[in-house]
């Protein structure tokens, strides 16, 4: 249950929109697991997502790692609002992924421009 205290850590860090160091503190919390969990290569890659400005990507982890998600109640809370800061997804777009993935296909980008 480590690996949770130190991804909720990373997560209060982006809803606050603090990418660098939420980075830090993933290093350096990471450096301690010989092996790594399901939720620590979804942080991994939830870091990169908020790097890269890459919504689609953001909502296929959701998808796919959710049963590690799953594991705090907290976190779906937490992505919401990352959703928010870092894709300015408001609260009503985020669950249109199939919509948002057409749109990116179709080249309307799949973020709200307003």
């Amino acid at each position: 249950e480590g690996d949770l205290v130190g991804v909720k850590g990373v997560l209060m860090l982006l809803t606050k929109g603090n990418l660098k160091e939420a980075n830090e503190v993933f290093d350096g919390f990471v450096e301690s697991y010989e092996t790594r969990t399901p939720i620590l290569n979804f942080t991994q890659f939830l870091l990169l997502s908020c790097e890269r400005d890459a919504y689609p990507f953001f909502q296929q982890l959701i998808t796919k790692y959710e049963p590690s998600i799953q594991r705090d109640p907290q976190f779906k809370t937490h992505l919401d609002k990352i959703a928010q800061v870092f894709f300015r997804v408001n609260p009503s777009q985020q669950n249109n992924f199939l919509g948002d993935m057409l749109k990116s296909f179709l080249g309307g980008g799949a973020q709200n421009t307003q």
